[in-house]
């Protein structure tokens, strides 16, 4: 009766800020973006202040250990550094870059708050607080913020773009016009700017205004950019004959220009016409000169469409040779490739680039979580396990390895062989103050223990996941479940169950143990509406949910409907689990035909 999900958080303060500080200030269409830039940026902020007087040991290790990921050790020697040197505004920058990662937006407002206070002249100090403003919503701050870093650095033109596209975003448009009529009377025209006032067109849903003002800035600066998004926008329309004068014109512009050999292949594509499509689309993927980041975001892109990729698979896998073949490719394009993989079937290839990109990267958390996740799916558990043996000592304090592990165990019954592995993860969730890590791990191991007879040790452990979580609904169904079997405080085992089905009324699995504990508290009728709501939500599917449904009808004495629900039980995927049902079943029958009932 264990139900164990996996539920996914929403966004983070920490990513949404981390993907502030690496994106360009300049809009544009998806397929424009160029990350590189941002990238590039903030290694010049690491450059900055790795170029500071401060050498010291405390310093230098505190840098070693944040580029490394290792942010508890590198806030430690930061610290170090401070009590040193109170000074050091560097190290203040670093703590309140941790603090973002770790998604504490307080802390790290307030480091880098004390790093400007330390220096007043650094652009990236003022950058990074009105990152962490937009991130916490505070754009009024953070307006304010970029109108007086104008006047601090009045020649850094993307603090006018952030600004002009912070109006934006608050829908203030004619501000936003402004501080782009500021921009050209200071530096001139630029695609940046025309861009931006395109989206200024767009947020007033003026679209020809949009298009007659773009055909103008192209017709004196001939830009691929401009042209290329005149023809998304004219394909947008259906003007598919428009569209592709500009697509050529931006290929005029600039041969292999990557939105515009994406933009005519799509014009192909819509129509049907698959030849010319993979045709023009090769040029995209085979050329070197086109980063990465925009193939990959195709490659999204076009994954959507799974027919698609199913019936043309074999051009598909030939489009992402001619990608890995032109080009050094990072991690997510070696992520993206395996997922083409996975999507086709193709297990082999898929286990064999993700443990490519694994072993190419293997400090980075992210390309093992990726392996590891994906084979543990095939459940092939000896593969899994030996492998997450492997990389378990790349990460001594991540517990994700030992969870792999250990899941992979709990699934092939070995329930005493993972207790080991929980506890390891117990003790890294203690030493970090993890809450999540330790709710979940004291959850696990009360259900190991429960399945080795232990039920000592599981409500040990379920009291202690509560403590944590009190609202974590599936310990509390575990725990009434088991509670209830045992015979044991059916009051309190229906106080936790009616907790789970007020959260999630439909769930069969938290209807079954609801319904099942009224069974046992001898309410039979309150018991029938919570299985025959179970059956209406997936409760069919579950030879246990049957069997105890088919139970309470007959206590109710409808013994025709519970032998149907019997036989479905048995038939069900997981009758397996229910031993003796055959048994019982056979016992039923001839209580009736004894007269028994």
């Amino acid at each position: 009766m264990m139900d164990k999900r996996i539920t996914a958080k929403g966004v983070s303060f920490a990513l949404l800020l981390l993907l502030l500080l690496l994106c360009t200030a300049t809009p544009g269409k998806a397929q424009e973006i160029d990350l590189r830039a941002g990238v590039q940026q903030q290694q010049k902020a690491e450059q900055f202040v790795l170029d500071t007087n401060d050498e010291s040991y405390n310093f230098l290790e505190g840098v070693r250990a944040f580029t490394s990921n290792n942010y508890e050790e590198a806030k430690g020697f930061f610290k170090r550094v401070i009590e040193e040197n109170p000074g050091s505004d560097a190290a203040y920058y670093y703590l309140s870059m941790i603090a973002i990662v770790e998604n504490e937006p307080v802390a790290g407002e307030s480091y880098i708050k004390e790093a400007i206070a330390r220096d007043t002249s650094n652009y990236w100090y003022y950058n990074t607080l009105a990152k962490i403003y937009i991130a916490t919503q505070r754009r009024a701050e953070a307006t304010k913020l970029y109108e007086e870093m104008i006047r601090q650095f009045p020649a850094r033109t993307d603090i006018y773009f952030s600004l002009a596209n912070l109006y934006l975003a608050s829908e203030d448009l004619e501000k936003a016009e402004e501080t782009l009529d500021k921009i050209e009377k200071i530096f001139g025209k630029s695609d940046e700017i025309a861009l931006t006032r395109f989206n200024i067109f767009k947020s007033r849903s003026n679209w020809e205004g949009a298009i007659e003002y773009l055909k103008e800035y192209d017709n004196g600066f001939d830009s691929p950019r401009i042209e290329s998004l005149l023809g998304d926008l004219y394909s947008d329309r259906f003007k598919d004959s428009l569209a592709m004068v500009y697509y050529n014109k931006a290929l005029r512009s600039e041969p292999n220009y990557p939105g515009a050999l994406v933009g005519i292949a799509e014009l192909y594509r819509s129509k049907g016409d698959f030849d010319n499509y993979f045709k023009s689309v090769k040029p995209f993927f085979a050329n070197g000169t086109v980063p990465l980041q925009m193939k990959g975001a195709y490659l999204q892109q076009l994954f959507q469409a799974s027919r698609f990729v199913q019936t043309y698979k074999v051009q598909i896998d030939t489009m992402i040779t001619d990608m890995l073949a032109c080009s050094n490719p990072d991690s997510t394009a070696l992520y993206l490739c395996a997922a083409f993989y996975a999507k086709v079937g193709e297990n082999d290839k898929c286990i064999k680039i993700l443990r490519s990109n694994q072993e190419a990267y293997p400090a980075s958390t992210m390309p093992a979580i990726q392996y590891l996740s994906f084979i543990y799916s095939t459940e092939d558990w000896n593969l899994t396990e030996s492998e997450a043996q492997r990389i378990a000592p790349l990460f001594p304090e991540e517990v994700f390895p030992l969870e792999i592990e250990s899941y992979s165990k709990i699934r092939r019954g070995a329930y005493g062989e993972s207790i080991p592995l929980l506890e390891k993860m117990r003790d890294i969730g203690l030493r970090h103050n993890d809450t999540t890590v330790l709710a979940n791990t004291y959850s696990l191991l009360g259900d190991a223990y429960y399945q080795l007879g232990n039920h000592s040790k599981t409500f040990q452990n379920y009291k202690k996941a509560l403590e944590i979580r009190p609202d974590n609904i599936v310990v509390l169904n575990n725990y009434a479940y088991y509670l209830a079997v045992n015979g044991k405080q059916l009051k309190r085992a229906y106080e936790y169950s009616a907790k789970t089905v007020a959260k999630e009324p439909d769930n069969p699995t938290y209807l079954d143990t609801f319904g099942w504990i009224l069974y046992l508290m001898g309410r039979p009728v309150e018991a029938k509406s919570q299985f025959k709501h179970a059956m209406l939500y997936g409760g069919k599917e579950s030879a246990v949910i049957l069997d105890h449904y088919a139970e309470v009808l007959y206590t109710l004495g409808e013994y025709d409907l519970a032998f149907i629900y019997w036989d479905q039980a048995k038939s069900a995927d997981n009758s397996e689990k229910i031993q003796g049902l055959s048994e019982k079943i056979e016992k039923r029958k001839a209580e009736l035909k004894k007269g028994k009932r």
